[in-house]
């Protein structure tokens, strides 16, 4: 693998990263934290478009995921509340 190769999985492989980690909510803004770390060939990756498909579909898969958790563990606390208190009283 060429030195330009690399770069460009290693950007690929860090844009995926971020995607799945819930925090961004659509490729522009993954785009915007690899550029401000200079990752150069960070603009090559992100002009295609099957690749910002793909990043938007990853960042919304992992917000979905964490509103179901957050549902999820809303749903466990609203069923003990009532069991902690009747062991209160």
């Amino acid at each position: 693998m060429t030195r330009g190769t690399e770069a460009i999985a290693y950007i690929e492989t860090e844009a995926r990263r971020l995607a799945r980690s819930g925090v961004h909510h659509g490729w522009r803004s993954i785009e915007s934290e690899l550029l401000e770390r200079g990752l150069a060939g960070t603009r090559k990756v992100f002009a295609n478009r099957w690749t910002q498909f793909e990043l938007d579909r990853l960042c919304e898969k992992a917000r979905a995921e964490q509103i179901a958790e957050r549902r999820s563990y809303r749903l466990h606390f609203e069923t003990l509340i009532p069991q902690i208190q009747a062991v209160r009283s």
